[in-house]
């Protein structure tokens, strides 16, 4: 074997190996994952045409439930909520400290006057301030939206 051969015999492999440990990263340090999202809603809203509880409520996040007698709903920072009778979609909105019927009405005169006449229909004694609430322990069936 000539010398340019065995040159080439420990030449190759030591430049492929040098080739993989330059791939191997960068010179920054490394940054920590961003936190997740707690789904258990860290703050607390109101949905309010007066107060109305049992409303089935989303979030971006993944907060699901019910609001309570007082409207009381949980949220994270920066999340949109939909509210939901059944399958009649009340409306979206940014959830915050109070959302009120204008807010999940989107701008539209005609669907702010309906959500208006519907919550105050589920008034039990037709009074403000009490609240609109479906009958405990049982959800409003409503048409699909």
């Amino acid at each position: 074997m000539n010398r340019a051969n065995k040159c080439l015999e420990w030449l190759v492999p030591a430049v492929l190996a040098l080739a993989l440990a330059a791939c191997g990263g960068s010179d920054e340090a490394p940054t920590a994952a961003a936190p997740s999202v707690i789904v258990t809603g860290s703050a607390t809203g109101v949905l309010s045409d007066a107060a109305v509880g049992g409303v089935s409520y989303t979030t971006s996040s993944g907060v699901t439930g019910t609001t309570a007698a007082d409207g009381s709903y949980k949220f994270n920072p920066g999340d949109t909520v939909t509210f939901k009778l059944g399958a009649l979609t009340l409306g979206t909105a940014t959830a915050t400290g109070i959302i009120t019927p204008m807010e999940l009405s989107g701008g539209s005169a005609v669907k702010l006057q309906n959500l208006l006449v519907l919550l105050q229909s589920l008034d039990p004694d037709g009074t403000p301030p009490t609240a609109s609430t479906s009958p405990p322990g049982r959800r409003l069936r409503c048409w699909p939206a």
